[in-house]
């Protein structure tokens, strides 16, 4: 039984920039042999279909005869989607193929190599563009991770069974970076290309923001809607009129003026106010009044 189990797989993509989503069941899905004996390859497939996403995953992993078929799906739009950590059935007969790390035996792709199988119909379907990055993004990601290669340790599904039954695959094809028409791809020019990715540690980086709209309104525009504010004509709540904006506002410091004037007059009219002196009986003004219990109040 094979002990490698690909658990770190989602962080190896995300921490390179790759959209990772993960199928459910996928930290124990594998083939009968359990994880890998080692990772000495990642392979490059197509599933030649023409479906979504999910019909994709589905058969892949939940609904196929022969599956777990491949570790992840790249869909279309550069997502990738991982369904098995253990090993996966989808090498099929091949090999043997030395690689820098070891020598993967006759018919054992899949017990020493990755699989990943991208959304394409295998007929001349064009590969869009954030496919086709995604794809250099997640090999080289994966070979950083395990220590492989990438000039020698990634192939084509057509190269691996070259060697004992050639011309068995021809995936991945198709108008890509790498190839026109129907064609298989130049895996020389795909490998070349994950390669520098490595080199240079050229991650995926997001999208630019959309710059901030430019402010054009000028001072002398600040001005002029001012002033049409200012003259903004606004129905006085009091009277109902409409009056200019300048106007009701004066209007209104001038009311609370008053009303702090009227407080001071109110004031003093109530110390003014004349009561009735409940002692002997007179009309006396409030603040003698109120003297003069202060003065009782002292002699008691």
């Amino acid at each position: 039984m094979g002990s490698i189990w690909l658990h770190d797989l989602p962080d190896v993509l995300t921490d390179a920039g790759v959209r990772v989503r993960l199928w459910d069941g996928w930290e124990t899905r594998a083939r009968s042999s359990g994880g890998y004996d080692a990772v000495y390859a990642v392979f490059a497939h197509h599933t030649a279909s023409k479906t979504a996403p999910d019909n994709d995953c589905s058969y892949m992993w939940n609904g196929s005869p022969d599956r777990p078929v491949g570790a992840v799906l790249l869909d279309r739009t550069g997502l990738v989607t991982i369904g098995a950590a253990g090993a996966t059935n989808c090498q099929g007969k091949g090999g043997p193929w030395t690689l820098s790390t070891g020598t993967i035996p006759l018919d054992k792709g899949n017990a020493y190599g990755v699989a990943i199988e991208a959304a394409n119909n295998g007929i001349g379907e064009g590969w869009p563009t954030a496919q086709v990055d995604a794809y250099v993004f997640t090999v080289a990601a994966m070979c950083e991770a395990w220590g492989l290669d990438p000039n020698r340790d990634v192939l084509a599904h057509f190269e691996w069974v070259e060697p004992s039954c050639p011309g068995r695959k021809v995936d991945p094809v198709g108008p890509s970076p790498w190839a026109t028409g129907a064609s298989s791809w130049d895996m020389d020019g795909f490998r070349g290309d994950v390669a520098a990715w490595c080199d240079t540690g050229n991650q995926p980086q997001p999208p630019e923001p959309e710059p901030e709209p430019e402010d054009d309104v000028t001072d002398d525009d600040v001005e002029r809607i001012a002033e049409a504010v200012w003259r903004r004509m606004i129905t006085d709540p009091v009277n109902g009129d409409a009056t200019h904006a300048a106007t009701l506002l004066t209007r209104i410091r001038t009311d609370a003026n008053n009303a702090r004037t009227d407080e001071d007059d109110t004031a003093e009219a109530v110390w003014k106010r004349l009561i009735r002196d409940p002692a002997v009986g007179d009309e006396t003004m409030a603040a003698t009044l109120i003297t003069r219990i202060r003065q009782d109040t002292s002699r008691g």
